[in-house]
């Protein structure tokens, strides 16, 4: 084992970004289990994400203020399924500006690589995991509704301080595994990144990300400069590296180097670093 300093092991502040025409979307905050964070992936209290953006379609909007839209507990219309306030036929989502609108639905499915904020099935939202790509993200009022995941990813408007998260949005994370990915779509440069709340129940979850070419002990800044399996962490309080990630109690890592504690536990497995 490389005789390294894995005090400097560091969990960083991420926030998760949806950009539109007009304004974007910015998570509240949140941790992650390696990164630089400057880039990375999504959270609750938080959640990581890219600079890159997503633009809003040219598909036409308009508020439910049509006598064919029904009844609605929530106004102008409700984003978490099962929807209401739309005509039949449209989807409630919000736009570039954090307002609720009624528009055409899109059918790309949750946890799916999108292009546009508007191209994902109804109930769920285009938002950036990282600096080169977007997923659909389901909009959520608990946990249960999530498959598994938790209903703690949150929106805020960079353009409306002090604070501006926009209140009643909240998107699900999505659960696959670090080590190998499983649970992200197949053939798209994503890799499965851990996460963790920065308050609260302090909770560890997962979300995919955009992942790169880097890999064992790579430079790095961004976790998506990293290859799928593998996260950007600080060794020795200076240095950032790509390094793979492991199961404490069943370690698989390059020849030379162990599988060290990074003190997250996500779904009762102990997850470590290659170093």
């Amino acid at each position: 084992m490389r005789a390294r300093d894995l005090s400097g092991l560091a969990i960083f502040a991420l926030g998760l970004v949806a950009c539109a025409t007009g304004g974007k979307f910015q998570g509240t905050g949140a941790e992650g289990g390696g990164g630089s964070g400057a880039s990375g992936g999504e959270t609750s209290s938080g959640a990581s994400a890219g600079s890159g953006g997503v633009t809003t379609s040219s598909t036409s909007m308009t508020t439910s203020s049509s006598s064919t839209a029904p009844t609605c507990d929530e106004a102008p219309c409700k984003v978490v399924e099962p929807q209401c306030g739309c005509a039949n036929g449209d989807m409630c989502s919000i736009n570039a500006s954090g307002e609720r609108v009624c528009h055409a639905p899109g059918d790309t499915a949750v946890g799916e690589i999108c292009t546009d904020l508007y191209s994902c099935e109804t109930g769920s939202l285009c938002v950036n995991t990282s600096s080169t790509k977007s997923l659909c993200r389901k909009y959520c009022d608990s946990d249960n509704e999530c498959a598994g995941g938790l209903c703690i990813l949150q929106l805020k408007d960079p353009n409306n301080p002090p604070d501006g998260v926009l209140p009643d949005i909240t998107l699900c994370t999505q659960t696959c595994d670090p080590v190998t990915s499983v649970g992200c779509p197949s053939g798209q440069s994503l890799g499965c990144q851990l996460y963790k709340e920065q308050d609260g129940q302090m909770r560890v979850f997962t979300l995919c990300a955009g992942a790169g070419n880097g890999g064992q002990l790579a430079a790095c800044t961004t976790n998506d400069q990293c290859q799928a399996g593998f996260a950007c962490f600080t060794v020795n309080m200076a240095t950032q590296e790509c390094l793979k990630y492991c199961k404490v109690n069943n370690p698989v890592c390059p020849g030379g180097v162990a599988c060290q504690d990074i003190g997250l536990v996500y779904n009762g497995v102990a997850y470590g670093a290659c170093l």
